[in-house]
Parts: C-alpha cells; sequence; structure tokens
C-alpha cells in the first residue's frame, strides 16, 4: 500500500477508506496547512498526491483550502505546486475589482463619464490582470474557465477605455459602446467569483471575521494600556504637585520660624 512508504507525519493522516470513497473537497491537515486530498485517482489526483508528499515547504500563507493543490500553471512537481497567495488573499481581493466595476456600471448607465473613469482609475489594470491570473491558478479544473473570464474583462476594460472619450463628449454610439463594455466587465467578473465553491467562501468569511475579532481585540488592549498609562501620568502629577506644595510649606514654615 502506497500509505505504508509514506512519512509518519502524512501517513497518521491518510484516510483509512479508499480515496475514492471520500467527498470531493475532503481536506486533510500536514502540521498548520491545509489540502485537499483528490477525489479521483486520475492523472492530476496523482500529481496532487506526488506534489504532497515531494514536499512541506507549503506557501505560507495559503491557507483557504477547499480546492485541489495541482493546477497547469500552479507550479510543477518540483516543487509544492502551492501559489504565494490562496483564496484568504485573491478572493476579498477580486471582490474588491468587483466593486468598482459595478459602480463603473451604474456611473455609465447614469452617464456620469467623470465617475466612469475614476472607477476604472482606481486599480491598475496591470495589477488586476496579474492578480486574476493568480485567481485562475488556484482554481483548480475551473482555471481555464477563469482564464476565458478573465480575457473578456480585459477585453471589455479596453473597449469601454476606448468610447470613453467620446461618450464623455456626447457621442450617443461611443455612450452605448462604453454601457455594453461595462456591462460585459461586470458579467465577466462576477462569473469569475461564481467559480469559487461555497464552502471555500465560507472559510475566507470566517477568517475575515477572526481576523477583525482579533484586531479589535489587540486596539482594545492598546487603547486599555494607554489609558492607563495616561492615569498614571495624571497621577504622578497630582502626586508631583503635591509634593511641590508640601516643600513649599515646609520652606515657608522654615522662614517663619514656625
Amino acid at each position: 500500500a502506497l500509505s505504508a512508504h509514506l512519512p509518519s507525519f502524512l501517513r497518521l493522516r491518510m484516510p483509512s477508506r479508499p480515496i475514492l470513497k471520500q467527498p470531493p473537497w475532503r481536506s486533510s491537515i500536514v502540521g498548520d496547512t491545509h489540502f485537499a486530498l483528490p477525489s479521483s485517482s486520475n492523472r492530476r489526483g496523482v500529481l496532487c498526491l506526488a506534489a504532497a508528499i515531494a514536499s512541506r515547504q507549503w506557501a505560507a500563507s495559503a491557507r483557504v483550502d477547499g480546492i485541489p493543490l495541482y493546477a497547469p500553471s500552479a507550479g510543477t512537481i518540483g516543487s509544492s505546486g502551492l501559489p504565494d497567495d490562496g483564496f484568504e488573499v485573491l478572493l476579498p481581493r477580486v471582490e474588491g475589482f468587483a466593486a468598482n466595476v459595478d459602480a463603473a456600471v451604474k456611473a455609465a448607465r447614469e452617464n456620469d463619464w467623470d465617475k466612469v473613469r475614476a472607477a476604472l482609475s482606481a486599480v491598475p489594470l496591470d495589477y488586476q490582470s496579474s492578480n486574476l491570473g493568480k485567481y485562475a491558478a488556484i482554481l483548480g479544473d475551473d482555471a481555464y474557465t477563469a482564464l476565458g473570464f478573465k480575457r473578456d474583462y480585459l477585453s471589455g476594460t479596453q473597449a469601454l477605455t476606448s468610447a470613453l472619450a467620446g461618450a464623455a463628449s456626447g457621442n450617443e454610439k461611443q455612450a452605448e459602446r462604453a454601457i455594453m463594455a461595462a456591462e460585459l466587465m461586470q458579467s465577466s467578473m462576477r462569473s469569475l467569483l461564481d467559480l469559487v465553491p461555497p464552502a471555500v467562501i465560507s472559510q475566507v468569511r470566517a477568517r475575515e471575521k477572526a481576523l477583525a475579532n482579533a484586531i479589535a481585540r489587540e486596539e482594545k488592549a492598546a487603547q486599555e494600556k494607554a489609558e492607563r498609562k495616561a492615569e498614571e501620568k495624571r497621577m504622578a502629577d497630582v502626586v508631583e504637585k503635591a509634593m511641590a506644595n508640601f516643600d513649599s510649606l515646609n520652606e515657608e514654615f522654615d522662614q517663619t520660624g514656625g
């Protein structure tokens, strides 16, 4: 059996049932790293398991599991196959891109071309393109579908940019082109977001909530510490003032021969 030849840290966590009987998103843990075991023994599943055995140098920030490790653009057998950023980073980032697109569509429909221009320039296009590529790379079987939506999004962005000047000058045809381009961007972005399984979205949201709670606790602790320091300083000032008054009274008493 394969498990008999695995390192102890991995063998102890291998399921007792055959891999074929596992649910499609069953996850396992190696150290503090989560990864999804393949749901079938096809070529991609074998590559996924081989990559897991080959290296324990997992990307520190790619902590949200739920998607198979292996995708053609995510790495090779000589490495872990994991990207530097996981869904806990890339999903909120792409959602931010989508929010800008929604704002552009709304503004275009209202013929507010200054707001459209502001929404387009909010995030550099090359930064968006790079991150959408990373996002596609961790989508497993849907990686190539995501790249198609990315191409549509970039095409819509280019069309909107080229139509923007004419639309802003009152050209109705260019305004229609601009609206259609913005809507293409919007539909492409929504399709990209729809590719992420609900279970992964739930994990990302839970992580964000836990992080927000941790930050709130740290901020509260820092505020309480600052308040204690302020109170300590106030008390020290009171004591210092009282001692100064006491010394003044003593000096006056000595001078009067009290």
